[in-house]
């Protein structure tokens, strides 16, 4: 999904993909979400406990978003061998405004579920 937003800002330009960069970005992302293990893995359900105001505390998202800043790392990495160097840079502009988007957010479920965010 997050390939397909960055096809849609990228489409034309420095930042556009070829079919083949596409294909191999996803199945490089694919492999480093899936063998990237995170304290708290907001994207898997079946890891809730029903406990709203304790799944969403400042202390458990401040990790998620230490550890979402590891893996576009390994996202940035992978990406090397796939893109040319005029693709990097759109690349993680993109990845840095997607991680601020998802700490947004996580700030706005804080505040919905009682938590209040230091920020």
């Amino acid at each position: 999904m997050s390939l397909s937003m960055y096809k849609d800002q990228n489409g034309s330009g420095p930042g556009a993909l070829n079919p083949e960069q596409e294909a191999q970005l996803i199945q490089a992302m694919g492999e480093e979400r899936q063998n990237f293990k995170f304290t708290t893995d907001y994207s898997d359900q079946s890891k809730f406990n029903g406990d709203i105001a304790s799944y969403f505390t400042e202390e458990k998202i401040a990790k998620f978003y230490e550890e979402s800043e590891q893996l576009n790392q390994r996202y940035l990495e992978r990406a090397k061998t796939v893109l040319t160097p005029e693709q990097i840079d759109p690349f993680t502009k993109f990845l840095n405004s997607q991680r601020e988007l998802q700490k947004a957010g996580f700030k706005m479920a804080m505040t919905m579920f009682g938590q209040k965010s230091g920020n």
